[in-house]
């Protein structure tokens, strides 16, 4: 399970802020969602689910079909994630954005680091979608913390300059997920973090570049993200004791080229 530090709950003021501005929400009318024609179904506070996403805001509150049955069936949002020891253990990502909605927290099934940015992906292709924002940031976090949970990186911070290290940041990386991040929208959080994941391997780790560079060339605009943050980096560069040192964007940790 995996809980960032600031699980950003929803009373983010005093218990009487909390009780006049954001308790309402929980009340009030509800709307339903299907997923797929014979997926699962939920009631959900329309009020709540408005004021986190512009997506179902616009659904429910506008003058379209959905907004005067308080029913939508989400065809292509039925997406499941399984543990990869047990695949009789499904749970649909809809779920997570429902435990955020109304605990303002995501709780992760007891899965590897890969497969938990998986499900995170997963769930952030559709939050990009509905435009909340909010969850897309508690997302990139997360990943960001999953990525950093290897051990290694204390190692790292104490000998930065051993070539063993510079691939840390996308030990548990895929070219799935490359593909997945790669279909967000240029300016999203979790984009972000999964492109600057990939800068010091890019100055450092040209072999395992080279591997990933075939599913990067595919999403040409993740590819000029990746330059974007490169180009940062190299100009911020400091020269010292013979060699160029630069700053991991994701984890600040100074390394040097060679």
């Amino acid at each position: 399970m995996s809980t960032p530090p600031d699980e950003r709950q929803p009373q983010t003021a005093t218990k009487d802020t909390f009780a006049e501005t954001l308790l309402p929400l929980y009340h009030g009318p509800q709307v339903t969602i299907r997923l797929g024609s014979d997926g699962p179904t939920y009631m959900l506070s329309k009020a709540l689910l408005c004021k986190k996403s512009t997506y179902f805001s616009k659904m429910f509150e506008g003058n379209c079909a959905e907004a005067r049955s308080s029913f939508v069936t989400l065809q292509d949002d039925a997406i499941t994630v399984k543990l990869t020891h047990d695949p009789f253990n499904v749970k649909p990502i809809f779920d997570f954005f429902i435990e955020w909605l109304y605990l303002g927290k995501l709780t992760l099934l007891e899965q590897g680091r890969s497969d938990r940015i998986t499900c995170l992906l997963k769930l952030d292709l559709f939050v990009d979608r509905s435009l909340t924002c909010e969850l897309t940031d508690l997302v990139a976090e997360s990943i960001k913390q999953i990525i950093m949970e290897d051990p290694e990186f204390k190692k790292k911070r104490e000998a930065p300059g051993l070539t063993k290290y510079c691939t840390l940041n996308v030990k548990c990386i895929t070219t799935k997920h490359l593909r997945m991040a790669g279909l967000l929208r240029t300016g999203n959080a979790v984009r972000r973090v999964m492109v600057i994941a990939l800068v010091e391997p890019y100055l450092r780790a040209q072999s395992l570049m080279s591997m990933l560079a075939v599913t990067i060339v595919q999403y040409p605009n993740l590819a000029f993200d990746l330059l974007t943050e490169v180009k940062k980096i190299m100009l911020a560069a400091v020269p010292r004791a013979g060699m160029i040192w630069i700053t991991d964007p994701l984890t600040q940790i100074e390394a040097p080229l060679k």
